[in-house]
């Protein structure tokens, strides 16, 4: 017995090919998400890094805590932007800080300015320095050196008119 088949549109067959691709195989894949988003912290502890790694000796691990303290305080209390962000964490050289800078806005550069002033103001403080503070003029500069004293020079030899050989002269 020979069955006759519905006979089914180009279109039906169409839909009926896509369906069935969509509804086999594994399913799809979310794609890959990209790095983190650097965080206050994250910045900070690079730019830190960096700045310390430069200096021979190294600083202290204090000091370099206390920077990265700062730099950090400073990002979170000013809510710097993820571009801000992400460029401080992928910092180079201490040269990029420049280009970095850019993406802050002026309050915010101030903002880390003020906070690195206090650290010098207090840091001169507690060793007995008289550092710039920054409410106040700048340290006076120490006098000048005394003015050299200029020897005259000596007087031309005088001129003999003498034509003797022994006297200079022909």
């Amino acid at each position: 017995m020979i069955v006759a088949m519905p006979r089914v549109s180009p279109l039906a067959r169409l839909l009926a090919c896509v369906l069935a691709a969509g509804c086999g195989g594994a399913p799809a894949r979310a794609p890959a998400p990209g790095p983190p988003a650097a965080t206050c912290a994250t910045a900070a502890g690079h730019v830190g890094d960096l700045l310390a790694s430069g200096q021979d000796p190294r600083p202290p691990d204090e000091a370099v805590n206390q920077v990265i303290a700062r730099i950090r305080a400073a990002c979170e209390e000013d809510a710097w932007s993820s571009g801000a962000r992400a460029c401080f964490a992928a910092m180079a050289s201490p040269a990029d800080a420049d280009h970095c800078g850019t993406l802050l806005t002026e309050a915010q550069t101030q903002g880390l300015l003020r906070r690195q002033a206090a650290a010098d103001s207090a840091a001169g403080g507690a060793q007995g320095g008289g550092g710039a503070s920054a409410n106040g003029p700048p340290p006076p500069l120490p006098p000048p050196p005394p003015p050299r004293r200029v020897l005259p020079s000596p007087s031309p030899a005088p001129v003999n008119d003498s034509a003797d050989p022994c006297d200079g002269g022909e």
